[in-house]
């Protein structure tokens, strides 16, 4: 699931951000293991073929019942600002992360090609700009899944009427 990948790596980038404030920098081996994480994306591909059929058609007065109709456009529109969260963490992996990588890291074996890049307040830089990117990520996840969990309970009850 997309969310427990994101909680994982949130961890992972956590102690990151805190090795390098602290100004730790003798781990090597963990800071190249917690550094691994800013490539690895989750995969939140939610399917919006059903909201996008209905408001094509233009026959959402066939949906009885105001609340359902507003939890559902509510839920969708969750479903894309989570996309659009998971596409701007993309683009700035693509931006910063995989070019300074690029120029400091071997990906073979993601060893240092220049030890004293962890030193660089650029590299802090993206640390804490992929955090907070990260974090915006997860809470859209959260908002997204409490949203959809409260249309599930309206349609059990419309379905138990």
């Amino acid at each position: 699931m997309a969310l427990e990948f994101a909680l994982k790596t949130k961890n992972d980038i956590d102690s990151l951000k805190q090795i390098l404030l602290s100004k730790k920098y003798e781990d090597n081996e963990r800071i190249k293991n917690l550094s691994a994480s800013m490539m690895a994306l989750s995969n939140f591909q939610p399917s919006l073929v059903t909201m996008e059929n209905i408001t094509a058609s233009g026959d959402f007065e066939l949906i009885s019942g105001f609340e359902y109709r507003e939890k559902l456009i509510d839920t969708y529109n969750s479903y894309q600002t989570t996309s659009q969260f998971e596409d701007i963490l993309s683009e700035y992996v693509n931006q910063y992360v995989t070019p300074f990588f690029f120029e400091n890291i071997r990906f073979s074996d993601f060893t240092f090609l220049q030890n004293d890049f962890i030193k660089n307040p650029e590299f802090e830089n993206i640390v804490i700009g992929y955090d907070a990117l990260l974090a915006q990520k997860l809470k859209g996840y959260e908002v997204t899944l409490e949203k959809l969990k409260r249309l599930n309970e309206l349609l059990t009850i419309a379905n138990t009427k």
